[in-house]
């Protein structure tokens, strides 16, 4: 594209008008008294000007093509140097596009970049200065202003900004997002004889209703991020992972990945270890001991069973079916958290604590309606993102 063609589309850098025809007046009593302006001003009419005259005194100078056509040329010397100045600002113009092509690639990118950082992140703040500094230097490059830095003065900060946003980068992707060592653990989690225990444990009637936070917990697992492949060199020519496509901006949590996981196989623990007193509890109750009198040739295994400890990650052979025999008529009824918390609130806080106690009570109650006390086990069930949320 000519000069003069580039000139009426305009030159565009880190998303704004390299020019700055586009200003608007700044009038005080009915007069201008200036231009408003985020910083320096760069117009086209001045370099449209000089390539008119320039281009009007080459094209004068054509008629001139013999050598006593030469001799009736008619140019003062006023002329000539105003020819010269036309021609050195359209060198300055020529620079110019020159140098706005040159960083186009950098800037395009930290532009990109911008976009992936939280506002907040000391870098965006750096980012937003530089892009402000660049253009008024551009600009006083294109108007050939004293003391104009050179484009290789340039284009090394914008090569350092850079590189400090793939050292942020690099460092949130790191903590956001699990990576190949930490990713491993995780899918061991789904190997982990804890898990195999519940998964059993879960095939017994009274605990098959409280399988909630059990696919809870899953589900947690599941939805943490991982990326195997990444490195800093995977954004070297694009800001964002090609691998996982993660952006800080846009995916922002309290806790590193990897202690979301470290929580969540805490949790594993937790809930193991619950389940197990829960069925304890429950085949130890009569009614349990009653069954398990009639059933002498199947109690071996709930016996192994009361025998072991809580933290005992294995289970004996066949005691789910004959927990699940020795529990028959047991019903285990679920509540939502949620739903306890809304019980205790409606009516508002803060209350005192009979009013706290009340409600409470009522909410029991309502919830137990045409259930037997005697035969009925409440268990609390939660969100995946409340389980989320406890492992943050």
């Amino acid at each position: 594209m000519s000069l003069q063609g580039m000139m009426s589309r305009g030159l565009q850098l880190w998303n704004e008008p390299v020019f700055t025809d586009n200003f608007q007046m700044e009038a005080e009593g009915g007069a201008v008294v200036g231009i408003v302006s985020d910083g320096e001003l760069l117009l086209t009419t001045e370099i449209n000007a000089a390539l008119r005259q320039y281009k009007g005194m080459l094209e004068e100078l054509q008629k001139y093509n013999t050598p006593g056509k030469l001799r009736n040329l008619k140019m003062s010397q006023g002329d000539a140097i105003s020819a010269l100045s036309a021609r050195d600002a359209i060198a300055r113009a020529e620079d110019l596009v020159s140098l706005v092509r040159n960083v186009q690639s950098l800037t395009t990118y930290l532009a990109e970049a911008q976009g992936n950082l939280p506002p907040h992140h000391p870098w965006s703040n750096a980012a937003a200065a530089a892009r402000r500094t660049l253009i008024d230097e551009v600009r006083r490059f294109g108007r050939g202003a004293a003391g104009a830095r050179p484009e290789t003065a340039m284009t090394g900060d914008l090569q350092r900004l850079k590189n400090d946003y793939i050292a942020a980068y690099a460092t949130l992707h790191r903590e956001a997002v699990l990576g190949a060592g930490d990713d491993e653990r995780r899918r061991g989690l789904y190997d982990d004889p804890r898990l195999k225990a519940m998964d059993a444990m879960a095939t017994i009637d009274l605990l098959g209703k409280n399988t909630g936070e059990l696919d809870g917990w899953k589900e947690a697992i599941r939805s943490i991020p991982t990326c195997r492949e990444f490195h800093e060199g995977l954004v070297a020519s694009s800001p964002t992972c090609p691998s996982c496509h993660y952006r800080p901006s846009q995916r922002q949590t309290s806790s590193p990945a990897a202690s979301i996981l470290a929580n969540l196989d805490d949790r594993l623990t937790t809930l193991h270890a619950n389940w197990r007193r829960a069925l304890r509890s429950n085949l130890e109750s009569d009614a349990a001991r009653a069954s398990l009198a009639n059933m002498p040739m199947e109690r071996a295994p709930v016996d192994a069973f009361l025998a072991g400890s809580d933290d005992d990650p294995t289970l004996p052979a066949g005691f789910a079916n004959a927990a699940t025999t020795a529990l028959r008529g047991l019903e285990a009824l679920p509540i939502q958290v949620a739903d306890v918390v809304a019980a205790l609130e409606n009516g508002g806080l803060p209350c005192t604590v009979d009013e706290f106690k009340d409600r409470f009570d009522e909410f029991v109650r309502a919830t137990m309606r045409g259930h037997d006390p005697r035969g009925t086990r409440l268990t609390l069930e939660r969100s995946v993102a409340q389980i989320l949320a406890a492992a943050d």
